[in-house]
């Protein structure tokens, strides 16, 4: 898809969405976690889905499993909760109208 073709599906859900905004990114790489742990020493292939950020929480990335729908809603929420913080309380409140 065209970025035009991705942001007028973009405007569907953020009408005021403005191009010159937004970047296009290769994204869907598959990923597996495997990470030292004290458990399991070296190499430990890990399952589900794991958030990372920059330190400047410029860039957000999902490693791992996509998630489905057992977990997407947490993982969202989870990426919320990292790297906007100052933003949790206001929007608590919203989603539990």
């Amino acid at each position: 898809m065209t970025k035009e073709g991705c942001m007028n599906h973009l405007r569907t859900f953020y009408p005021e969405a403005r191009n010159e905004d937004w970047q296009l990114y290769t994204a869907g790489k598959r990923v597996q976690v495997i990470k030292d742990t004290p458990e399991h020493g070296k190499g430990f292939i890990q399952f589900g889905t794991e958030v990372v950020n920059s330190q400047d929480h410029t860039v957000i990335a999902l490693l791992g499993e996509s998630p489905g729908a057992s977990t997407s809603v947490s993982v969202a929420l989870e990426v919320l909760e990292r790297n906007f913080p100052e933003y949790k309380t206001e929007w608590a409140l919203k989603s539990r109208k």
